[in-house]
């Protein structure tokens, strides 16, 4: 059985180290570890398509756009000269 003890005025249970390793063996870390390494992979890899798609879509329009800007200031500047 474990013995619980309280830290200062909160009821937090201090477990030993040998009930600590007996919990944490049981969980089977690596497989759990590379299941979530398949799916991290995976979902980075489409992240990561899908961010270039993104940048080289986004590259016109950025050009577009700062030409659309440039023209409007000098066609502005132009009015009041």
């Amino acid at each position: 059985m474990v013995e619980v003890k309280s830290f200062e005025s909160h009821n937090f249970p201090l477990l030993d180290a040998a009930t600590l390793f007996t919990m944490f063996s049981t969980l089977n870390f690596n497989t759990n570890m590379s299941n979530y390494a398949a799916t991290y992979t995976s979902t980075r890899d489409a992240y990561l398509e899908a961010a270039k798609a993104l940048k080289e879509a986004t590259g016109p329009y950025k050009a577009t756009r700062d030409a659309y800007v440039a023209a409007t200031a000098t066609y502005t500047k132009s009015l009041y000269e």
